[in-house]
């Protein structure tokens, strides 16, 4: 019996706004999942720095992580992420967003 690969995202309220977090797998289906859940997000918080908790995903695939780099550059801020999720996010050498790094 094989292990179920699931993402949960849960919506949390913040200070100016709306963030997410994340608990479980970023890979296969639930990237476009996540990514229609950041869009949501975004509409409703205009231009504030959205916060993205990563402290239980435990996974990002290279759409997860292409996905995440998007998400930073549209005013994510990821924070929490393990030091196995932060190296994952610098294995392809892809360049990184400057001035939305912290917490990661």
């Amino acid at each position: 019996m094989g292990e179920t690969n699931v993402l949960r995202i849960t919506k949390t309220e913040e200070q100016n706004g709306h963030g997410l977090t994340l608990a479980g797998r970023l890979e296969g289906p639930w990237v476009e999942v996540l990514r229609n859940s950041w869009e949501e997000i975004r509409r409703g918080n205009g231009r504030a720095p959205i916060p993205v908790n990563l402290r239980d995903a435990s996974f990002v695939d290279a759409q997860g992580r292409e996905l995440l780099r998007g998400m930073q550059a549209q005013g994510a801020v990821l924070a929490n992420a393990s030091m196995f999720l932060r190296a994952m996010m610098k294995i392809d050498g892809t360049k990184r967003q400057s001035g939305n790094e912290k917490g990661e």
